[in-house]
């Protein structure tokens, strides 16, 4: 929050009156560095943004009471405390250039032996590098581990019919036909089929399950004229049906002269056109 005291700029961080305490509670299952840094991170973000001792007192007071309701020690956030407020505000506002160093990553998901992990490596890293070229200890970097929601939520449709207690969400078998996958921007160009109607060939039913990533499969792109193209990608359905809508949008090359028509002719047509000239299409 900005103000004008004595015609200079006060500056403080700004709280709404709604917000929630949502800092990291203290025995969630995080690596120990990340929550033993954590309240030393806000402490340093209040000494940035209040640019009075004051203003970051009275604003420090509240964050102690917040990690204290989040089971934060206090032997970790007194420490903390003392180390933000001893840094001077201007060096906190400059610009500082990163280490351009290269060094290894070592990802992995975080489990509770990832720690144990970290310090055998580092310990055993001469062994490790095995009379190579002599490279720093790597950097540790850890992913987030599969939650409850990663477990029961699936895109995968139902069988219709299936009651709960024949199918469940973790056997449930793949229902054929092309579904959306729900999380690109192709899906609301996709339609739910479970067959299809060609013009010259008639109806053909899908005896597969597939989707916006799926890979190697023929596709089908119906205009409002009726007419039907298909095709077959290389890559997932929503990089080649991205691409195909960018070649929809883009306006018609005028060296293909159709006269009075070039502006009422089909999206599909079009789309075959563009793609005699365009490498990206083939």
């Amino acid at each position: 929050m900005i103000q004008i005291v004595n015609g200079k700029l006060v500056t403080d961080t700004y709280h709404k009156i709604t917000d929630q305490n949502i800092l990291l509670f203290y025995d969630s299952h995080h690596p120990k560095a990340l929550r033993d840094n954590l309240p030393f991170g806000q402490f340093l973000r209040l000494r940035r943004n209040c640019s009075t001792v004051q203003s970051f007192e009275v604003q420090a007071r509240d964050l102690k009471d917040k990690l204290q309701h989040r089971h934060y020690p206090t032997k970790i956030i007194n420490p903390a405390y003392k180390r933000a407020r001893h840094n001077h505000r201007e060096s906190l506002l400059a610009s500082t250039t990163r280490d351009e160093q290269v060094r290894l990553t070592c990802v992995s998901t975080y489990t509770p032996m990832s720690n144990t992990v970290k310090k055998l490596i580092n310990k055993r890293w001469n062994i490790l590098l095995s009379g190579r070229t002599q490279i720093t200890k790597p950097l540790f970097a850890f992913k987030r581990s599969p939650n409850i929601r990663d477990l029961v939520i699936h895109t995968r449709p139902r069988k219709q019919g299936d009651s709960q207690d024949q199918s469940t969400l973790w056997n449930l078998p793949p229902v054929s036909g092309h579904y959306p996958c729900g999380s690109c921007n192709v899906c609301p160009l996709t339609k739910r089929v479970d067959e299809l109607d060609l013009k010259y060939v008639g109806v053909w039913r899908l005896t597969k399950h597939t989707n916006c990533n799926t890979r190697h499969c023929i596709y089908l792109i119906t205009c409002p004229c009726n007419l039907q193209y298909v095709g077959r990608p290389t890559n997932r359905l929503t990089v080649t049906t991205s691409l195909r809508t960018h070649v929809l949008q883009t306006p018609l090359d005028l060296r293909y002269n159709f006269r009075s028509s070039a502006t009422t002719i089909c999206v599909v047509a079009r789309q075959m056109l563009q793609c005699r000239s365009n490498p990206r299409c083939t």
